[in-house]
């Protein structure tokens, strides 16, 4: 036999739906809110992660220049020695600028790569300036 609807019944039926909806929509708005905080962090997470390898870049590009630099200036001092070894200067046993007269003179090359891909090479040798002390030690000024 079919079941006979009354208004009230209707009306119950339809307020229980729409309290079941309303519980529905309730939990859907944590869920939402929940991935919205977490895409917030992971967008948070992201930027961080994009600063960092943006900084290990710079990083990495301005150890690439001191490497080849260094390379370079090593490569300088060693042809300087062969040209000084054909000018017939004895360069066996050669004391180093930066060995015991660092405290005299200051040492220092400078490479320059030109357009061509030639490495220009420049090295200066200059004394230390003093200063001006007393006979104590202490400065003078």
């Amino acid at each position: 036999m079919k079941k006979k609807w009354t208004i009230k019944a209707v009306k119950e039926h339809y307020q229980k739906k729409i309290k079941t909806l309303l519980y529905e929509l309730k939990q859907s708005q944590v869920v939402i809110n929940d991935f919205s905080q977490t895409n917030a962090d992971l967008n948070k997470y992201i930027f961080e992660l994009h600063e960092a390898k943006n900084q290990m870049h710079k990083d990495l590009q301005k150890f690439c220049r001191l490497y080849y630099d260094t390379a370079r200036s090593y490569k300088a001092l060693l042809k300087f020695q062969l040209t000084a070894e054909d000018l017939g200067i004895k360069t066996d046993y050669w004391e180093l600028p930066e060995d015991a007269r660092s405290d005299q003179y200051k040492f220092k090359i400078k490479n320059t790569l030109t357009e061509s891909g030639k490495v220009v090479s420049k090295a200066v040798l200059t004394p230390k300036k003093k200063k001006d002390t007393t006979d104590d030690g202490t400065n003078k000024s």
